[in-house]
């Protein structure tokens, strides 16, 4: 067995912005939300003028005994082209907690016409008896080729490993990593 994470299904749908991408996600009317095509990327959706895209899904159901060590996590790629304050990120949960995550002024490890990648990171707001939750992409608040650029948006669930306490085969109960019999009817 290893002990390398799974990584869990995408949550979000088109979430690379092919063709269809309005299936999945909604503009709010305000600003410029267009997809834009580029060489090392592929399809992404470019913002500005305070556009907002968002999508909303329901989430998995646990209990809130199962919800122990549970972690939503959050991952995309981005670019704040040209700059612009607005740029940003959230999630809404069910309950209406909200995780904000501000792109407009982060200092970006290349500069801002490089893509930059923001990695499964927790998101925190989540409880058991949440139902569902909106992901908001929000865009530059400049026009014209300044944009937030976004790509490979994705929320996964990373769920507790599951840890074998005995197996039992028969009439014989065994313990993990042992041959030792436990028990015998």
């Amino acid at each position: 067995m290893s002990d390398d994470e799974i990584k869990g299904r995408n949550l979000i749908l088109r979430g690379n912005f092919p063709a269809d991408w309005k299936n999945s996600w909604t503009h709010d009317g305000v600003g410029n939300a267009v997809i834009q095509k580029d060489e090392s990327v592929g399809n992404y959706v470019a913002m500005n003028s305070r556009a907002k895209v968002e999508q909303k899904m329901a989430t998995p159901t646990f209990s809130e005994s199962q919800m122990t060590g549970v972690a939503y996590r959050i991952a995309f790629m981005y670019e704040n082209y040209l700059d612009g304050e607005n740029s940003k990120v959230v999630v809404i949960t069910s309950k209406g907690k909200e995780s904000i995550i501000d792109l407009s002024g982060r200092i970006a490890n290349q500069p801002l016409a490089d893509w930059n990648y923001y990695d499964l990171n927790k998101l925190d707001d989540f409880e058991a008896g949440d139902t569902d939750f909106t992901v908001q992409l929000h865009g530059s608040s400049k026009a014209g080729t300044a944009a937030l650029r976004m790509v490979n948006v994705e929320v996964d669930v990373k769920l507790v490993p599951l840890a074998l306490k005995t197996i039992q085969l028969d009439d014989r109960v065994y313990q993990p990593q042992s041959r030792r019999v436990l028990s015998s009817s």
